[in-house]
């Protein structure tokens, strides 16, 4: 904060929050997704990912949930990941290029909060994006 208070020429006051369970919010896994994506293919990572998940029983861990201020609970009961495009490390397909995997359930009747990111990069092979979707039942 004293280097960037030097930068700027003025004040500056650094709030951070610490994220205990950060593949549970969107928008980080998209980015993480992304930046990963380089050295595995989506597959394999959309599997990794999701054995981390216990989304059987529809009662995993405890998550925070910031909300005007306030922290509420919150369980996460269903994941989508989709790359629309072609990543670093597919292979060409031809009219093959979308790749989509979900777990758990995105309805609206069990569901109270739908979070969605989406992070659009560029490779060698084209551009592409990756689409995080969770849902989340507020407790």
């Amino acid at each position: 904060a004293h280097l960037l208070g030097r930068l700027f020429n003025c004040n500056i006051e650094l709030n951070l929050i610490r994220v205990y369970k950060p593949f549970c919010d969107s928008n980080i896994l998209a980015k993480n997704l992304a930046i990963e994506s380089y050295k595995k293919r989506f597959m394999v990572l959309a599997l990794r990912l999701l054995n981390k998940f216990n989304l059987n029983d529809y009662q995993p861990d405890f998550l925070p949930f910031f909300n005007d201020s306030k922290i509420h609970s919150s369980n996460l009961i269903g994941i989508n990941l989709k790359l629309a495009g072609r990543g670093y490390k597919q292979r060409i397909i031809p009219r093959k290029t979308v790749s989509q995997i979900q777990r758990g359930t995105l309805s609206n009747t069990k569901v109270n909060l739908i979070q969605t990111s989406r992070f659009i990069g560029k490779s060698k092979r084209g551009t592409y994006s990756f689409t995080v979707k969770l849902g989340h039942v507020i407790n």
